[in-house]
């Protein structure tokens, strides 16, 4: 009996974006929690963030789009996987 888990057919987690101070730089962080277990992960960059996507998914992530909204502070990402 393997203990691997077993596959799923798609992902489902919940993303969340913040920005810090880092060396007198604003730069963005972000933590990803899979729905199904519960388990959160946490991203010192968007670059760190991608290259998870794309070990998840054996796909590499393209940014289609990207709005920050500064008077809301709203961040709104649009990310396309090609398979």
């Amino acid at each position: 009996m393997s203990s691997d888990p077993p596959k799923r057919d798609h992902q489902s987690h919940m993303l969340r974006l913040w920005q810090v101070e880092d060396a007198g730089k604003i730069v963005w962080r972000a933590s990803l929690q899979d729905i199904l277990t519960g388990k959160q992960k946490g991203f010192v960059s968007l670059q760190d963030l991608f290259a998870h996507l794309t070990e998840l998914t054996s796909q590499a992530p393209e940014v289609v789009h990207l709005v920050i909204d500064d008077q809301t502070e709203k961040v709104h990402i649009e990310i396309k996987f090609q398979f």
